[in-house]
């Protein structure tokens, strides 16, 4: 499958948008006072290409705060979310997150709608938020991921960037996110008929790497202290 691009007018006035750029505009841009996300990069340099173009950010889910901070870091960016149909369902819910682009997905029973609604995202060239466990945490350290984001990286050539933000121990504290290496996924499948091993083993690669990343934030951050 080759994912059909938007042309860069379109993408960047695009209309659907409109509601979206008007809370960033109103919201996330004072978030960022209180957020005051502070960036680490694994690889200890910024790489300028790596948020160049349609990329799949998958992160750890802590709580609901989470997308305010990846709102924040990618202040520059349009960013859309894939979130639980249950946030949805509240008329205010459903207002807020279809007004904001993100994408309305079952856990359980995920189908070929969100796949379709995902593609389109990154079709216009923007970013896609993915919270591979699924839900908020429920266990000290990381939950199983699930490989939805290998499988649509796979089908659209758009690779994945991972992310670790750090769990507060108070709210006012300010949060720290390091930012990972990329992974592109149909380079890493040799053959063209890739198998849900493929996936599961690479879902667990990028598992792995997140661990790592939680690993590094800490060390880093010891170093501050």
């Amino acid at each position: 499958m080759k994912l059909k691009k938007k042309n860069k007018f379109s993408s960047i006035f695009d209309l659907r948008y409109l509601f979206y750029d008007f809370v960033k505009l109103t919201g996330v841009f004072p978030a960022m006072l209180y957020t005051r996300v502070k960036k680490y990069h694994y690889l200890k340099k910024k790489q300028k290409k790596l948020f160049k173009g349609p990329v799949i950010v998958i992160c750890n889910h802590i709580d609901y705060f989470d997308v305010i901070a990846l709102l924040t870091t990618f202040w520059f960016r349009r960013i859309s979310f894939v979130c639980k149909k249950e946030l949805f369902e509240p008329f205010f819910g459903k207002i807020f997150f279809y007004g904001v682009q993100s994408i309305s997905v079952n856990n359980k029973d995920i189908d070929i709608k969100t796949f379709k609604q995902a593609i389109d995202v990154l079709s216009r060239g923007h970013l896609l938020g993915i919270f591979p466990e699924g839900h908020v945490k429920t266990q000290e350290g990381l939950d199983k991921f699930k490989s939805g984001a290998v499988l649509l990286s796979y089908l659209t050539g758009v690779p994945i960037v991972s992310l670790y933000l750090q769990e507060q121990e108070k709210r006012h504290e300010r949060r720290r996110v390091i930012i990972g290496r990329k992974f592109d996924v149909r380079n890493m499948i040799p053959n063209e008929n890739a198998s849900v091993e493929d996936f599961d083993k690479i879902t667990k690669m990028i598992y792995d790497h997140e661990n790592d990343l939680k690993e590094d934030l800490e060390k880093q951050l010891s170093k501050e202290y």
